[in-house]
């Protein structure tokens, strides 16, 4: 599906899953996608964790007053399930 703003150029696709096929916090995929919606990464939302990744989860992490690590552990689903709602 995609979201079209013809007015201002913007056109967005976008994906819908049912509830039980989103990825969780555990999964790459998962830190991915609710860090992309959050605004701290732009890269591919491909499940590797590469450097992208691991540059989006410190930022991500120094913004909520955590360790400036890529580490992800459960301070670190806590913050972003606090941010993102699940």
């Amino acid at each position: 599906m995609t979201i079209r703003v013809p007015k201002q150029k913007i056109e967005t696709p976008v994906s819908v899953l049912p509830t039980e096929s989103f990825p969780t916090r555990d999964e790459v995929l998962g830190l991915q996608v609710r860090l992309r919606q959050l605004g701290f990464y732009f890269g591919s939302v491909d499940g590797q964790l590469g450097p992208e990744t691991e540059d989006a989860i410190r930022v991500f992490k120094v913004a909520r007053g955590l360790s400036d690590t890529p580490a992800v552990d459960d301070a670190t689903r806590g913050e972003l399930a606090s941010a993102y709602g699940s």
